[in-house]
């Protein structure tokens, strides 16, 4: 009766979703995980709300009746991305946490491919990609707008399963080594926290995110860093069970952001890869051979 009692629990998961003022788009991830093939009471979600102002709150108020949804409010003080989410680590009560970022969409048996990739590993930790993401430009914005306007969600995977200009833009270097990263020496470079699921009791081991980071960018890669070094084995599901909402970003912004953090990443870890992030993108550094490696 134990052992029964230990494996229902490992099969339950909770999702950490941080938003601000996107009340809309936070609909629209929220409606997703009403279609789950996971039973409700086997999943929590847990949206934390970094100062918002139109009214997130009495959104996910509506959720209530649907969904084990909890709400945390955080005072408005600029970009507290990592923040939100340690608040959303510190509250799980499930043995499994996703890190799933407002304005994606589930797919609807995407908690259940999650739980699935942990079984009988410890220190699982599993990335999930998602149709619609790339790096810093929206080039493909438009046309996939207008392919979920037109279609429900399952018709929308459906045709999004064969549509590769959608596909998320690791998907061809994960395919090209199998899905298999330990073929990589660097898989945290792999590791982008709008998708990811680990344990939380790891999560909670390595200290979580590092709230240092209150710009755009690198928080995921610092924790998956930690992460690696710690003994997290990666895995990634082979298929795209998200979709990236197409909303605005500052390309040159971000970009800017995201070197002024990868100079405090490179600062704070010595260890083979990390100081190509300065002059190499993700795929060179994923690509990278191992006496590449030793020399960075």
């Amino acid at each position: 009766m134990q052992n029964q009692t230990q494996n229902q629990a490992q099969n339950q998961i909770t999702v950490v979703i941080p938003t601000y003022n996107s009340m809309m788009l936070l609909k629209e991830t929220l409606d997703s995980f009403k279609k789950q093939t996971l039973n409700s009471n086997e999943f929590e979600i847990i949206v934390v709300d970094d100062g918002s102002k139109d009214g997130t709150r009495f959104l996910v108020d509506e959720y209530r009746e649907a969904l084990d949804i909890s709400y945390y409010y955080l005072e408005d003080k600029g970009f507290r991305l990592s923040a939100a989410r340690n608040v959303g680590i510190h509250y799980a009560k499930y043995p499994l946490l996703l890190v799933f970022d407002c304005g994606m969409l589930a797919s609807e048996q995407l908690l259940t491919e999650h739980i699935k990739a942990h079984e009988n590993h410890n220190n699982n930790v599993v990335i999930g990609l998602s149709y619609g993401v790339e790096e810093f430009t929206m080039e493909n914005a438009a046309a996939l707008t207008d392919i979920m306007q037109n279609n429900d969600l399952r018709r929308t995977f459906a045709l999004l399963k064969n549509s590769p200009q959608f596909f998320d833009c690791r998907y061809h270097s994960c395919k090209a080594v199998n899905f298999d990263l330990s073929q990589t020496l660097s898989p945290w470079v792999m590791c982008w926290g709008g998708h990811i699921s680990a344990k939380t009791q790891l999560l909670r081991d390595i200290g979580s995110f590092d709230e240092w980071f209150n710009t755009w960018g690198g928080e995921d890669v610092d924790l998956a860093i930690r992460l690696h070094q710690h003994g997290g084995q990666f895995t990634i599901l082979p298929g795209c069970e998200a979709i990236h909402m197409p909303h605005f970003r500052c390309e040159d912004s971000n970009k800017q952001s995201s070197q002024q953090n990868i100079q405090y990443i490179i600062a704070k870890h010595q260890v083979p890869g990390v100081a190509m992030l300065a002059d190499y993108g993700w795929q060179a550094i994923f690509d990278a051979r191992l006496d590449e490696l030793a020399c960075a």
